[in-house]
């Protein structure tokens, strides 16, 4: 094995931040989901108090002002996820349930004010068990979600009603990912199995 070194002239920058700028406020339980919209306006945190988990935005043009605060699940948020619009957010939790929140107000151009109003989920999906993983599809209004009961299952948003069923994994699923066009899903289990669909 050979070491990679990276060597920059001393008058040039690091390209990896290495000062630390603020804090956000993050859960007493901690706050285990970040994910920055595509366009980089807005990063979702998804944090944990002792009695539930929420969901909080926040507007990274204007100082990292949170926007949203969303009382989201009851138990350990795993995941957050903007969809292909930085509009619509995904969580999924160890509560069973993965949701789709809509958030139209968030203004992609302008400053965006904290709302006192708690939006409701546009889309439920319940689980047997925790939901460890999931994600939008990039060019349909679906979510596919991996379960500790072993299965990726393919959800409608417009409807909630689940789509499809995959085969199961021989353990929980640990990782999914879509291909950018949406024609290749990979699905990971916690017994060290890849499986390409």
């Amino acid at each position: 094995v050979q070491a990679v070194s990276c060597h920059r002239p001393p008058h040039e920058g690091c390209l990896v931040p290495e000062a630390l700028t603020m804090q956000l406020p993050a859960g007493t339980k901690g706050c285990l989901a970040l994910a920055f919209s595509l366009d980089g306006r807005y990063l979702v945190a998804g944090c944990c108090e002792a009695a539930h988990a929420y969901v909080q935005v926040f507007d990274v043009m204007h100082a990292f002002k949170c926007v949203v605060d969303i009382e989201a699940h009851s138990d350990t948020i795993y995941g957050v996820a903007f969809g292909p619009q930085a509009r619509q957010l995904l969580s999924y939790s160890s509560d069973g349930f993965a949701k789709v929140w809509d958030l139209p107000w968030l203004d992609p151009a302008g400053p965006n004010d904290a709302r006192d109003d708690t939006p409701s989920p546009t889309a439920v999906f319940l689980h047997p068990s925790r939901v460890y993983c999931a994600c939008f599809h990039p060019r349909a209004p679906v979510v596919l979600t991996g379960c500790f009961d072993g299965h990726v299952r393919a959800w409608s948003i417009g409807s909630g009603m689940v789509l499809n069923v995959l085969p199961p994994h021989s353990k929980w699923v640990t990782s999914i990912a879509l291909a950018a066009d949406g024609t290749w899903l990979v699905s990971a289990d916690g017994g060290g199995a890849v499986q390409v669909w």
